[in-house]
C-alpha cells in the first residue's frame, strides 16, 4: 500500500512539472487512483478474510477435540457404572443366600494325599536313614493344591511285624503346630512332617512302612484320610524341605 501511494505522489509531481493544473491533475489522479484503490482494498479484505477463516478453523478443531474427550469420559464413566451395578447385584444376590448356600461356594479341602517323594531321609548324608519325612498335600474339588488350616494325626506301621507290634509312632498336630510346617513354592506346596528315629519312633524292621494320615479341616470340621506304603530303608526323599 505504501508503494502504491508513493507511486501516485511521483506521478502527480511529473504531471505538475509538465504543466497540468493542480485541479485538473487532482481530477485525473482521482480517476486513475480508483482502479488501484479498488484493487488494494479488495486485496486487504481478502487477507482479512483468510485470517478470520484460519482462526475460525482452529477454534472449530479445538471444540471438536474437547467434545471427543467429553464423549470418551462419558463412555468410561458409563462402563464403570455398569461394573459397579454388576458388583452391587452380586453382593445383593449373595446376601439373599442362606448360610449353607454361601458355604458351598467357598473353596475348601476335598481330599488329601501323600506325595510320592515321602519316605526315608538321610539327615547327615551317611547313607543311613535318619527318619521318615511326609509331604502332605491338600486338594480342592478342582484338583488344585490348597493351603488350609487344620489339625493332623499321623500313624506309621511296620506290617512285617507281628500283630500288636506293628505301630511304630503316633503323632498329633494341632492347627497352631501344623501352621509353621507349611512349605510353598512353585510345584511344591505341602505340609512337611519330619519324624526322626529315636525313643519315640523305633526303626522299622521291614523294607517299608505304612503311613496313615488324617487331616481335619478347621473351616468345615470334615476329616480326610489317606495312606501310603513308603520305603523305610532305601533313601528316596529329596531335600525339598
Amino acid at each position: 500500500m505504501k508503494q502504491l501511494v508513493a507511486s501516485l505522489m511521483l506521478h502527480f509531481d511529473d504531471q505538475r512539472a509538465a504543466g497540468f493544473s493542480p485541479r485538473g491533475a487532482a481530477k485525473i489522479g482521482a480517476c486513475r487512483m480508483r482502479p488501484h484503490l479498488a484493487g488494494a482494498i479488495a486485496f486487504g479484505l481478502a487477507l482479512a478474510g483468510f485470517g478470520c477463516d484460519t482462526r475460525t478453523d482452529a477454534h472449530i478443531t479445538q471444540i471438536q477435540e474437547l467434545e471427543d474427550k467429553l464423549a470418551a469420559q462419558g463412555r468410561s464413566l458409563a462402563e464403570k457404572d455398569a461394573a459397579l451395578a454388576q458388583q452391587a447385584a452380586e453382593i445383593q444376590r449373595l446376601r439373599g443366600m442362606d448360610d449353607r448356600a454361601r458355604f458351598d461356594r467357598l473353596v475348601r479341602v476335598d481330599r488329601i494325599d501323600l506325595d510320592r517323594l515321602s519316605g526315608a531321609y538321610d539327615e547327615n548324608n551317611d547313607g543311613v536313614p535318619d527318619g521318615i519325612v511326609l509331604y502332605l498335600r491338600l486338594y480342592d474339588a478342582e484338583n488344585d493344591v490348597l493351603k488350609a488350616a487344620g489339625s493332623l494325626r499321623v500313624a506309621l506301621y511296620d506290617l512285617s511285624l507281628p500283630d500288636g507290634q506293628q505301630a511304630l509312632i503316633r503323632m498329633d498336630y494341632s492347627a497352631d503346630e501344623l501352621k509353621p510346617l507349611w512349605f510353598g513354592r512353585f510345584m511344591t506346596s505341602h505340609y512337611t512332617l519330619r519324624l526322626p528315629f529315636g525313643p519315640a519312633f523305633r526303626r522299622p524292621a521291614g523294607q517299608t512302612v505304612t503311613a496313615v494320615v488324617v487331616f481335619t479341616d478347621l473351616l468345615t470340621g470334615r476329616s480326610f484320610e489317606t495312606q501310603r506304603a513308603l520305603p523305610a530303608q532305601a533313601i528316596v526323599a529329596s531335600d525339598i524341605r
